[in-house]
């Protein structure tokens, strides 16, 4: 009934390399004096909405801020650094050094 579970060469990697790449990450902020706690979220379904869902690889936490963070590790940019990835103007992400305010807001479409 349901399609047989996908697996390429690219999403194993990812999936292998998350943790590297959260660990990264913590030595990274701690390096620049930024004292961060990390948590798992899971599954979180809209209240209001649930067809809309997400799962972010983690919770980051600093002071009273509460921030998210997703991992991509990118199969086409293995072995290139989080900069040289990032300036590169087909990879997905950029760097920004703080955790991004988060306001709740909704969003109506049209027919």
């Amino acid at each position: 009934m349901y399609p047989r579970q996908v697996s390429t060469e690219p999403m194993w990697y990812g999936r292998y390399h998350e943790g590297d790449a959260v660990k990264a990450y913590s030595v990274v902020m701690a390096s620049r004096d930024r004292e961060i706690s990390l948590g798992h979220m899971g599954l979180h379904i809209h209240r209001d909405h649930p067809f809309i869902a997400a799962s972010p690889d983690r919770l980051v936490f600093e002071g009273s801020d509460i921030g998210l963070l997703e991992v991509k590790c990118s199969h086409a940019f293995k072995g290139k650094t989080v900069d040289e990835a990032a300036a590169a103007p087909k990879f997905c992400c950029r760097v920004v050094d703080e955790l991004k305010k988060i306001t709740s807001t909704t969003t109506r479409c049209r027919d």
